[in-house]
């Protein structure tokens, strides 16, 4: 039971889907196609309709490797909810607006993403 409880069943799955989705890209990127690799795929998705993405990828750098020690805006579910509200009205902006995001912009969306994974979701409380 100790297994369990300590979340080294999570982190070897998480382990072996982040091998698995690096071997088929190495794959990918060793074929005779071009643009279909994951990375392609994701960078076009970014530069398109799927800017959300970005900001997501902050919230997760936050999340995991930075984070604070108390939780400075109240309840942790209230701080996902703001988190998912960000997510989808930048999703609705991406695919109704069909606004396109320069790769300045792309830096500002992680950076907010970055804060907001570090203040409203850490990892430590």
């Amino acid at each position: 039971m100790n297994y369990l409880e300590n979340g080294a069943v999570v982190e070897e799955l998480l382990l072996g889907v982040i091998g698995i989705l690096i071997i088929f890209d190495i794959y990918l990127y060793l074929n005779k196609t071009k643009g279909d690799t994951i990375s392609y795929i994701l960078k076009t998705w970014v530069y398109g309709k799927f800017f959300f993405i970005t900001y997501f990828w902050g919230v997760l750098a936050g999340h995991f490797f930075l984070g604070s020690y108390k939780s400075y805006f109240g309840n942790a579910s209230w701080n996902q909810l703001i988190i998912l509200e960000i997510m989808l009205i930048l999703l609705a902006f991406g695919m109704f607006f069909k606004i396109k995001i320069k790769p300045e912009g792309q830096i500002i969306l992680l950076l907010i993403g970055l804060s907001v994974g570090h203040f409203f979701w850490s990892l430590n409380y």
